[in-house]
């Protein structure tokens, strides 16, 4: 019948009851679910969905749970972030992207399937000279996504892996995460200025509180004018909120700092055009 959407709480995570209650309500009219779709770090905010919960609910119910951790995933790297992925390891299913956050070129989704012979199921269409001998006791990755060739993604995030090794990935997200954490501090602390959303990983979402949301948008194009730094956009409850994400290894604290001037310098010439 198509996508539903689950209710979220005030922190734009996904409510498990109101899952539970949609899939009843599915059920109930005959309709069957194909599968929920939970997040670990959502594009627009980072939100964390309660994946052991929806994970529950799932079970319970034999329907597929696709956890999306895109952004977000590469932080299951960091000891002290591993709370946030609890029940991910139920999930059939799991998507991160390296390069959004792991230092990789663009571009390099990863896939993890606990049961790939459903993929395979789904996608492999065999004709008789794409079978040769041998071909049963191999795997062949045209047998699992809709393409039959493709380039050799992984071999640009081996080579991230092997350049920074586990402990270098893990000391390089902490400090972006420090980063965002005190750029957070300082919206907090700066009167004029909200935030707008939880900072579960090194992306900050806030506002300019006394500007509309036009006011916040010409903000944030005075900013990405200056060409000091390049800043994106959300809306959170309906209103246009601004995006600080850390992610490029080379940032420093002093390149948020400046990013800080920046909007701050773009804020008061808004105020006082």
């Amino acid at each position: 019948e198509g996508t539903v959407k689950v209710p979220v709480d005030r922190s734009g995570a996904m409510r498990a009851e109101a899952l539970a209650a949609l899939i009843r309500e599915d059920l109930g009219e005959g309709r069957r679910p194909v599968a929920v779709v939970a997040t670990i770090g959502t594009t627009s905010t980072t939100a964390v969905d309660p994946v052991a919960e929806v994970a529950d609910v799932c079970a319970a119910e034999g329907i597929w749970l696709h956890v999306d951790a895109a952004y977000g995933g590469a932080a299951a790297l960091v000891p002290e972030k591993r709370a946030l992925f609890r029940g991910w390891e139920r999930a059939d299913s799991v998507v991160m992207n390296p390069h959004k956050w792991l230092f990789t070129p663009i571009d390099c989704s990863v896939l993890f399937t606990r049961v790939p012979r459903e993929l395979a199921a789904a996608f492999s269409l065999v004709p008789a000279y794409l079978n040769p001998e041998g071909r049963a006791a191999s795997r062949n990755l045209m047998d699992y996504g809709v393409s039959l060739g493709r380039r050799l993604r992984a071999l640009k995030l081996w080579f991230v892996i092997r350049a920074y090794g586990r402990d270098g990935l893990v000391d390089r997200l902490r400090h972006h995460m420090e980063l965002a954490r005190t750029f957070a501090a300082w919206v907090d602390e700066t009167p004029g200025w909200t935030r707008v959303a939880p900072v579960p990983f090194s992306t900050v979402c806030f506002r300019r509180e006394e500007l509309d949301d036009a006011g916040n948008l010409e903000v944030l194009q005075r900013a990405n004018r200056s060409g000091r730094v390049f800043l994106t956009h959300t809306t959170v409850g309906g209103r246009v909120a601004l995006r600080l994400a850390v992610g490029h290894i080379r940032t420093t604290r002093a390149d948020v700092e400046e990013a800080w001037t920046v909007l701050q310098d773009a804020a008061d010439a808004v105020r006082l055009r």
